[in-house]
């Protein structure tokens, strides 16, 4: 009995963090498209603004991979608690100065630091 209670927590555990994941993800489609957000980062005036757009994407995505990569090296030599406080950390420092960023080079490197954070 003990053992499915332990396998049903798991497995809520992974879909929150499977949740997490998925909602940084998802939720940068409607940043990118207010109006406020462009105008803030000058993508309006920019002739590199798809690529700039692209890259807030993409080095979120690379940010977990890389971070996925990594996290079995990490618990194997700190162990899963100091690996998942290393990572929360990571994670609230990235989302914190990504919501802070002033500008867009700033918040492009903030999301691939907040993509290592939730990859792992």
């Amino acid at each position: 009995m003990a053992s499915s209670t332990n396998r049903f927590l798991i497995i809520i555990f992974v879909a929150l963090g499977s949740l997490t994941y998925g909602y940084c993800a998802s939720i940068i489609a409607t940043t990118l498209g207010q109006p406020t957000f462009i105008s803030y980062f000058a993508l309006d005036t920019r002739s590199n603004a798809a690529s700039l757009t692209g890259a807030v994407n993409g080095l979120f995505q690379a940010g977990g991979l890389i971070g996925t990569l990594c996290s079995s090296f990490l618990a194997d030599s700190l162990g899963r608690r100091k690996a998942i406080l290393i990572a929360a950390i990571v994670t609230v420092i990235g989302g914190a100065l990504q919501a802070g960023s002033v500008a867009i080079a700033m918040y492009i490197v903030m999301r691939l630091v907040t993509g290592l954070g939730i990859g792992r």
